[in-house]
Order: structure tokens, then sequence, then C-alpha cells
């Protein structure tokens, strides 16, 4: 499949926790002054619990299976532009 880049910006990301409660997190190489749960942006046409399981397979290397949903935001401060179809 060729590779599209998606009219919109949709991410996901993922919060994984082992047995003591604690939680998973990532320091990126392009964000080195914090540290986030690992995720990244949904490919054109992708499931959302396929694209969670890539990026955070991408960035761990470990593969997990989503149990839950925790919710559906907005990012409203700022804009996504694309061209309408001609």
């Amino acid at each position: 499949m060729e590779y599209q880049v998606p009219k919109q910006c949709i991410s996901v990301s993922a919060l994984v926790t082992n047995e003591s409660g604690e939680v998973l997190l990532l320091r990126t190489h392009w964000r080195s002054d914090t540290w986030e749960m690992p995720g990244g942006n949904v490919e054109l046409g992708e499931p959302l619990d396929k694209a969670i399981c890539r990026e955070f397979l991408e960035e761990t290397g470990i593969v997990i299976k989503p149990i839950d949903i925790t919710g559906v935001y907005m990012n409203t401060t700022k804009q996504v532009g694309w061209e309408p179809e001609q």
C-alpha cells in the first residue's frame, strides 16, 4: 500500500502500566526534554486500535493488545489545512 498524506490529523497514545502501577513513558529524540506516552499519527484509513499497536511497536519494540479507550479529544488550538479536491 502506498503512503498517502492524511487529510486530517488524528493521533493515538497508549497508557501502559505494570503490576506496581508504574507508567511506561518515553523520551523521543525530537523532544528529549519531556517524557510522554508512546503514540503517534493515524495513517489514512487505519483503525485506531491498529494505529496504536503499530505506533507502540515502532517506538518500544513491544506488542500490545488495547483493552479500552479513554476518550476522543480535539485540539482546537492548531489549524490543519488541506486543499479541496478538484
